[in-house]
C-alpha cells in the first residue's frame, strides 16, 4: 500500500479508526496539502468510519459497496450516502447540497 499511497495512516499507528484519521490529518498539514479551513471528508463503507468521521469532526461519506447495506450505514447518519463512488459528486464532498444527508 506504502508504494501506491502518498501518505497514509495503516492499522498498526493507532488503536483505532479515529486515531488513524487524525494521523492522516496532522500529517496532511504537516505537508501544507490543508490548513485548518480545509474541508476534510472520510469516505468509507462501515458504521466505524462514520464514528471516525465524528469523532475528528470531519464531513463522512458512507458507501454502500462494503459488508455493511445502505440500510445499516444510513441508521449511522453520514452526511452523505450513496450506492456506490460513481454517484458522488463533487458538490457532496464538499458539502453544497443543502439537506444533503443520509436520509435524502
Amino acid at each position: 500500500m506504502r508504494r501506491y499511497l502518498r501518505f497514509g495512516a495503516f492499522a498498526e499507528l493507532a488503536r483505532d479508526r479515529a486515531g488513524l484519521v487524525r494521523i492522516a490529518i496532522a500529517h496532511a498539514r504537516r505537508e501544507g496539502w490543508i490548513d485548518r479551513t480545509s474541508t476534510v471528508v472520510l469516505i468509507g463503507d462501515h458504521p466505524n468510519d462514520i464514528r471516525a468521521a465524528r469523532a475528528n469532526r470531519v464531513r463522512s461519506i458512507a458507501v454502500a459497496t462494503g459488508v455493511v447495506g445502505a440500510e445499516e450505514l444510513a441508521m449511522h447518519a453520514p452526511d452523505v450516502l450513496v450506492p456506490d463512488l460513481r454517484a458522488l459528486s463533487i458538490e457532496m464532498l464538499l458539502g453544497k447540497i443543502p439537506g444533503q444527508g443520509a436520509n435524502k
